[in-house]
């Protein structure tokens, strides 16, 4: 089974055993959103220092501009990225975005003004967005079942990776008086999406896709690798049945059939909701203005800023990492519940310690720089590790890459948004802003009860019958999916494995 003349229409550079495949897939999901979270961390600690300001001249509105621009590239992006990805596959569509991610750090690197740099962070965003959408779709149709919520949440996890280095490095040349404080953070940032495109050229295409195009014994064979049977096994015979059934009928239907039905309707407002949460429900606030925050609660150091800032960065990985652990535990319903839950209490105490110390400023700041820290443990255990999880598996496979699409594109439109109106709200309405903020996001927590489903431990084609059985306010108040559509996968996969031995 192990050796290569069991598999003779793979590509010779892709591996050959589960071990290994693995691994390259989990290399692949941790290179792309650390290049992505270390662009995020990097423009909040820019913010701070003081030749950055001055050589650009920032204002709150150039700040914005310079930060809001990346989510301007993202948006026009998604008008491409279902396209690429759905027609030359999840592995062109990554490398493409990742050579606009090469063009984009050069620019931005050697930026002269404020104009050259905006254009440089529309181009980052344009090629971020190709892997963000086609990264965590590759991943969900290459990884096993019982790895899969894990490796999906790991995919954003590690967006608190590249957060930590961004903080370290930009830490490291705060003191630098040129405009090499900022270049050199710039010019680290294409270091990661160096070794994604590595990783992406060794890895397979989704089998998924493969079928699409008629490469069915490749995808056969990937298959097999993944979950060491043989590759004409009953288990993937099913698998390639189901696909090549989607298939037929996605080629006669518009692109309008996602919008049609109340299962689609039900998976696009779970895409939008996720969205809301995950740019306004309170993140935004501790990373793009993490700066901001600080000054409220009277820290106003540049050294202290950024001594926060990586503290922050290193808990937030450690709990996106327990955190994706946990959907597999617990469910991804449940850690969403969780999160949401804690942020809303986060965020009101952190509103009542800033207008303590409005009122009194002999008042310690660490109090409400501790609340960051308890916001930011619920965020990351939750939605930032549900990110790129939960959008892969709802939709079925012909609607894949255009649902994680959807997810995105609201994500950018409320990130932009965010961008623009988070520091004018802040200024204006003081303590008053982190009470509206959970305010609204009890609201969304209502939602989540009663709409969303448990996917934890189903195939990724099963899940449709989770919607067919959960209709809107029925089966979506429930934590765990129905066992036979659990178990059934692992049935199959166990009477195979039997035969083989027998």
């Amino acid at each position: 089974m192990s050796s290569e003349k069991s598999y003779p229409h793979l590509a010779k550079h892709i591996p050959r055993t589960k071990g290994l495949l693995l691994l390259t897939v989990v290399c692949m999901t941790v290179s792309f959103p650390t290049a992505f979270g270390y662009d995020s961390m990097m423009m909040s600690s820019l913010n701070a220092l003081p030749y950055y300001q001055d050589y650009f001249g920032i204002t709150n509105v150039t700040s914005n501009l310079n930060t809001a621009s990346m989510w301007v590239g993202e948006i026009v992006a998604l008008f491409f990225v279902q396209i690429l990805a759905s027609r030359w596959g999840r592995r062109v569509s990554i490398l493409i975005g990742l050579v606009f991610v090469f063009l984009g750090t050069i620019l931005q690197s050697a930026a002269q003004n404020t104009a050259m740099f905006v254009i440089a962070r529309i181009i980052l965003g344009f090629g971020f967005t190709y892997g963000s959408v086609a990264v965590p779709v590759l991943v969900s149709e290459l990884c096993p079942i019982k790895f899969r919520g894990f490796l999906l949440g790991s995919f954003f996890s590690c967006f608190s990776l590249g957060s930590i280095i961004a903080s370290a490095v930009t830490y490291g040349t705060r003191d630098i008086e040129s405009t090499w404080c900022w270049r050199l953070p710039s010019i680290i940032q294409g270091v990661p999406a160096i070794l994604s495109a590595l990783f992406v050229l060794i890895a397979p295409e989704s089998p998924r896709y493969l079928i699409k195009v008629g490469r069915e014994e490749e995808a056969r064979e990937i298959i097999a690798i993944v979950e060491e049977i043989e590759p004409h096994s009953e288990y993937i015979n099913e698998i390639v049945v189901k696909c090549q059934s989607e298939q037929a009928v996605s080629d006669m239907v518009l692109w309008g059939e996602v919008f049609k039905g109340k299962n689609n309707h039900r998976r696009l407002v779970i895409g939008i909701v996720h969205a809301v949460l995950t740019e306004l429900g309170g993140s935004s606030v501790c990373s793009y203005y993490q700066s901001v925050l600080l000054e409220q609660a009277g820290i106003t150091d540049v050294k202290q800023k950024l001594q926060v800032g990586i503290c922050v960065s290193c808990w937030c990985f450690l709990f996106c990492l327990g955190g994706s652990r946990g959907f597999d535990m617990f469910g991804r319903k449940t850690m969403a519940i969780v999160g949401t839950t804690g942020m809303i209490v986060a965020f009101f105490i952190m509103g009542g310690l800033i207008k303590a110390r409005n009122d009194d400023a002999s008042i310690s700041p660490y109090g409400s720089v501790s609340m960051i820290f308890i916001f930011d443990a619920f965020y990351s255990m939750s939605w930032s590790a549900l990110n790129y999880c939960y959008s892969p598996e709802i939709w079925p496979n012909r609607h894949r890459v255009l649902g994680v699409t959807w997810f995105s594109f609201w994500s950018d439109c409320f990130g932009l948004l965010a961008n623009f109106t988070l520091p004018i709200a802040m200024e204006n309405m003081g303590f008053k802003f982190y009470f509206t903020n959970a305010g609204y996001n009890i609201f969304f927590l209502v939602i989540i009860y009663f709409l969303f489903v448990e996917t934890r431990g189903v195939p990724l084609e099963e899940i449709e019958t989770l919607f067919d059985q959960a209709p809107w306010g029925g089966f979506g108040n429930k934590f765990f999916a129905p066992s036979s559509l659990v178990e059934s996968d692992e049935c199959e996969v166990i009477e195979v494995e039997a035969s083989l031995k027998a």
